[in-house]
């Protein structure tokens, strides 16, 4: 940008360079624990930046994460690194931020079914209670 400036007494010519700033990319935490069982979620991220924002996780085994939303989905346990990277625009540089998600192992009971078995064979008897769990472990 050049800028004119006129007085009676002379004429002087400034130039001034305008460069991009840096993006701001921050996420509402750092670091997040979950369990295999948890329901889908997103990591609030705050941006300073014009140009597009995508998402990617650092390990598909363990957390996908939609390009656009942000939303994540939790596929096993173990740890994975979510980014989020910004594109040049017109008035900030690229940027990016991450964070680090733990997931840990659950047992969920699905079903329990008790019955009291009593069995009788001639001379031994036997009784008890069965407990059969049906579960789910990631």
């Amino acid at each position: 940008m050049e800028v004119i400036a006129i007085d009676t007494w002379y004429l002087k010519s400034v130039t001034f360079t305008i460069s991009k700033a840096d993006a701001i990319l921050t996420f509402a935490d750092s670091t997040l624990t979950k369990k295999t069982t948890d329901a889908a979620f997103t990591n609030t991220l705050t941006k300073m930046t014009d140009g597009s924002v995508t998402f990617k996780s650092g390990n598909t085994k363990v957390a996908t994460v939609n390009s656009t939303s942000g939303l994540v989905t939790i596929k096993g346990a173990g740890t994975a690194t979510i980014t989020a990277s910004s594109t040049e625009g017109k008035n900030y540089k690229a940027g990016s931020a991450s964070y680090s998600l733990t997931v840990e192992d659950s047992y969920m009971k699905l079903l329990e079914i008790e019955a009291d078995v009593r069995w009788h064979l001639y001379w031994y008897k036997w009784s008890g209670i069965i407990t059969l769990s049906l579960g789910r472990r990631p």
